[in-house]
C-alpha cells in the first residue's frame, strides 16, 4: 500500500454515529477488528492505521477527538500535531484538549487519552483547522512552553520564527493574555528562539545546551561555505543526523557531504555525529563525549584549527 498523504488518511476516518442501516459492511468490520478506534465514535481502517508513523498516527487521534467533542479546543502540543508544528514526539502520548467553560468535565464524561486542560481563550486565538477548533499558532506555543517547559517551548518558538513570525508579534501575544502560571517561561522561551533551526532537534539540543549552561559553542555558523549545526570551541563540529533523512538522499548529495566533512576535517576540525534518538534517550552520554573531546583538546594548547573563518552567523 502507499503511503498516503495526510488529506487522504483524514478521508479514511468514519463516524460510527452517521453509520446508516445500510452500512452492513462497516458494522461487520468493525465487529471484526478490522478498524482502531482513533476516538470513542472515530474509527480508521486497522490496515491504514498500522502503517502509519507514530507522529502521524498521533495526528490522526487529535483530529479526531477534536472532531469528537462540540464546543471543546484541542491545544498544546494535539494542536502542534495538527498543524505540523515542531514536538517532541511522544508516541502514544495523551492529547491536550480544553472547554469552552474553561473547567474539565466530569470522571463519567471524559474521554479515555484525554487530558483535559483549565484554560480559557479569546476569540482570536482559535481557528478552524481540518474541521476541528483548535489555538493559533503563537498561542499554541504558548501552552506548550507553560504546560511543558522550557525544552519543548523553545522547539515550538524556534519552529514560529523559522516560519516568518516576529518576536514582537509573539511577545504582544503573550503579554495580551495577562498574568497566568509558566509565563516566566515562555517569554525565557521567546528570548532565546532564533530562525535559524532546521529541525526539532536541533532546537532540542540548543535548549540542553542553554538550560544546563554550557559555554563555549556557537548555532549554525558558517564556515567558509559550510555551515554546521553546532561548533564548540573554534574546533568540534557537532552534526545531528536523521536516519529517515539519510534514506532519502541521493548518492550526489551524500557524496557533496563526505566532501563537505573532509574539507573541514582537513582544516583541523573535529566532527561528532549523533542521530535524534540519542539526544531524546541518551542527551547525558552526548553531552559526555562533547566535554572529552573539548578536555582532551584544552590538554594539548595550540591545535585549533589553522586559518579558520571568523563566525559569520549564530551564536551562544
Amino acid at each position: 500500500m502507499g503511503e498516503k498523504n495526510f488529506y487522504e488518511l483524514l478521508e479514511l476516518i468514519r463516524n460510527t454515529r452517521a453509520l446508516s442501516k445500510n452500512d452492513l459492511e462497516v458494522r461487520r468490520d468493525l465487529a471484526d477488528g478490522k478498524y482502531v478506534y482513533l476516538a470513542p465514535t472515530r474509527v480508521l481502517p486497522k490496515q491504514v492505521y498500522d502503517e502509519l508513523a507514530p507522529w502521524r498516527a498521533y495526528a490522526l487521534r487529535a483530529v479526531a477527538i477534536g472532531l469528537g467533542m462540540y464546543k471543546g479546543a484541542v491545544v498544546s502540543r494535539a494542536a502542534a500535531a495538527l498543524r505540523g508544528m515542531w514536538i517532541l514526539h511522544r508516541y502514544g502520548g495523551v492529547v491536550e484538549v480544553a472547554l469552552p467553560s474553561g473547567g474539565t468535565p466530569s470522571a463519567s464524561k471524559r474521554m479515555p487519552g484525554v487530558r483535559y486542560r483549565e484554560a480559557t481563550f479569546r476569540d482570536d486565538e482559535l481557528v478552524m483547522l481540518h474541521g476541528v477548533r483548535t489555538t493559533t499558532d503563537v498561542r499554541t506555543f504558548i501552552d506548550i512552553a507553560r504546560y511543558h517547559g522550557f525544552r519543548e517551548g523553545i522547539i515550538a518558538a524556534d519552529w514560529l520564527l523559522a516560519r516568518g513570525y516576529q518576536r514582537d508579534h509573539i511577545l504582544q501575544e503573550v503579554h495580551r493574555m495577562g498574568r497566568f502560571v509558566g509565563k516566566k517561561t515562555v517569554l525565557v522561551c521567546v528570548a532565546h528562539a532564533t530562525c535559524l533551526s532546521e529541525s526539532p532537534y536541533e532546537s532540542l539540543m540548543r535548549a540542553e545546551l542553554i538550560q544546563r549552561a554550557v559555554t563555549g559553542w556557537e548555532f549554525q555558523r558558517t564556515i567558509g561555505g559550510f555551515r554546521p549545526d553546532f561548533l564548540f570551541d573554534d574546533f568540534l563540529i557537532l552534526e545531528i543526523d536523521g536516519r529517515s533523512k539519510y534514506a532519502e538522499r541521493t548518492a550526489e548529495v551524500l557524496l557533496r557531504e563526505r566532501d563537505r566533512e573532509r574539507a573541514l576535517t582537513n582544516l583541523g576540525y573535529v566532527f561528532i555525529r549523533v542521530y535524534p534518538e540519542d539526544l531524546i534517550k541518551h542527551m547525558d552520554e552526548v553531552l559526555r563525549d562533547i566535554e572529552r573531546a573539548r578536555q582532551a583538546r584544552r590538554a594539548r594548547p595550540g591545535d585549533a584549527p589553522e586559518n579558520a573563518p571568523g563566525p559569520d552567523s549564530g551564536s551562544a
